[in-house]
């Protein structure tokens, strides 16, 4: 089974990761907002800031603008940005000390 991840680098997998984790928490962020038009029940704002922490704040940034969602809260308002900045400042550590690597 090993042979099959040959090819495949640890970069590849990070960035599709990033990608695909990004977009999850931007659709979770407008399904919160129609599920709130709708009158339904509401997905869990410490989930929903949990998620934005496993490297995908960037998503939850742009559904908080997009869908103008959680733009009132406080936790939201401050703390995306917090942790996007944090994810950056992760993002620059691995590649200055080479963890990712480009090739």
């Amino acid at each position: 089974m090993g042979e099959m991840f040959l090819g495949i680098k640890a970069f590849a997998v990070f960035v599709a990761y990033v990608v695909a984790a990004n977009i999850g928490t931007f659709i979770m962020f407008g399904i919160d907002k129609s599920r709130k038009k709708k009158g339904k029940k509401r997905i869990n704002e410490d989930l929903m800031l949990f998620l934005c922490m496993l490297l995908s704040s960037v998503g939850g940034m742009l559904g908080m603008i997009v869908f103008h969602n959680k733009t009132r809260k406080k936790k939201f308002r401050i703390g995306l940005p917090v942790i996007t900045f944090a994810e950056w400042g992760l993002y620059a550590l691995l590649i200055l000390t080479g963890a990712i690597n480009w090739g």
